[in-house]
């Protein structure tokens, strides 16, 4: 038992270092001041499987989920393979906190049964590619809302329709890294194709 949550430890600990010294290095290769204009981007995202947990709460509750996921990966012999994903099912301007629907996931290469739409347990689901507008938010996990308002802003004005909830992919340890370093990736899921503008 000693052995195995050692060995979890030290997982956790290495895939904990790998993202924050990859966070840190786009941190300093951008060099974005807070005041400088978002870069939004489209691209295709790379197919994955991925452990998921699905929950219904507050969103104070995700740090608690996501170490119940790493647990219950590592508890299974699974491996993990990137970064921790969350996407959110419900908009919190219309839903109460606690009614809030969400899920947690991380990519892995040894995965289980594929399937299942139950909450609080550990599923696991192929996520197929998704055309998504992106941008790295970098600063403070409270001023994520603001980066989400330019990115909806610029897909209405670019003629894409949103198709899907939105995603975060957490470069940063958010309880670890200082809130000016911290960087996460957020993704808008769009549709292939533009609208037409009209042009009055």
């Amino acid at each position: 038992m000693r052995n195995k949550r050692s060995i979890f430890a030290a997982t956790l600990i290495t895939l904990l270092l790998v993202f924050s010294y990859s966070a840190t290095s786009f941190a300093q290769q951008t060099g974005k001041a807070k005041s400088s204009p978002l870069e939004i981007h489209v691209k295709h995202t790379e197919p994955r499987t991925v452990a998921v947990i699905r929950h219904k709460g507050p969103f104070e509750e995700i740090s608690s989920v996501t170490k119940d996921l790493i647990a219950q990966i590592d508890k299974g012999g699974h491996l993990m393979a990137g970064p921790v994903i969350i996407r959110y099912l419900d908009d919190p301007k219309s839903v109460s906190k606690n009614k809030l629907r969400w899920e947690v996931m991380i990519p892995v290469v040894k995965p289980g049964r594929l399937g299942g739409t139950e909450f609080d347990k550990l599923l696991f689901k192929y996520m197929d590619v998704m055309n998504v507008a992106f941008a790295y938010h970098i600063g403070p996990v409270e001023t994520i809302s603001e980066t989400y308002g330019e990115m909806f802003n610029w897909v209405g004005k670019s003629g894409y329709d949103v198709v899907g909830p939105p995603m975060e992919v957490y470069w940063s340890n958010p309880e670890t890294t200082p809130p000016e370093k911290f960087v996460v990736e957020l993704w808008v899921p769009i549709s292939e194709e533009r609208k037409p503008r009209v042009v009055r």
